[in-house]
């Protein structure tokens, strides 16, 4: 393979499940053997978690919506964010946060409710609490059903978020440059970004 992507997913990395320490392990082999690597939200939070960092509830609250993000002057210089403005917008959806890089990462980007947005290990190895691969309408699909808990549980009200969720194509352009920059791919379908 290539490399490894680790996405999204409605799981805590310090749950106990039986798939997460095989994934560590996975993330753990990636770093040794320095294949491109992209953890995004839960894959950002178990990569931390596999190399000696510490997740857990943000005691922040929720992360929604399509908030900034600031990249770090070592996230400027970082070919992962080539290309982007020291400020740009980001879909978000999380109540867990990396609070402890794991040692060796550098911090590429923060935000006021997470400090640890992204963070790089080596030359190949990136992660992001944020979703790169959303857009806005995947967002509202996904909170939608989520309305009643986020209120109950969290005081979120959906609805006054939802419509002011706007696009994030900065974002959405890391994915093109994990894949030409880390995985050295000149071309990616159109049609797989347009979405």
């Amino acid at each position: 393979y290539l490399g490894v992507v680790v996405s999204g997913g409605p799981s805590s990395a310090y749950a106990d499940l039986p798939w997460i320490p095989r994934l560590e392990a996975l993330i753990c082999e990636a770093v040794e053997t320095e294949k491109p690597f992209l953890g995004v939200c839960l894959g950002h939070q178990i990569a931390a978690q596999a190399l000696g960092g510490k997740v857990e509830k943000n005691p922040r609250g929720w992360e929604i919506g399509d908030p900034e993000v600031e990249l770090t002057e070592e996230g400027k210089a970082d070919p992962f964010f080539s290309g982007l403005p020291p400020r740009f917008r980001v879909i978000q959806s999380h109540q867990d946060t990396v609070s402890d890089l794991p040692p060796g990462a550098k911090l590429l980007a923060s935000s006021p409710l997470c400090e640890n947005q992204s963070f790089a290990i080596g030359e190949n190895f990136r992660c992001v609490q944020f979703h790169p691969e959303m857009n806005a309408e995947i967002l509202r699909f996904l909170l939608t059903p989520r309305r009643a808990m986020l209120l109950e549980k969290a005081g979120i009200d959906v609805e006054e978020i939802l419509p002011k969720i706007r696009e994030t194509a900065e974002s959405r352009s890391l994915f093109r440059t994990f894949a030409q920059t880390f995985l050295g791919l000149d071309t990616i379908p159109a049609e797989s970004l347009q979405k």
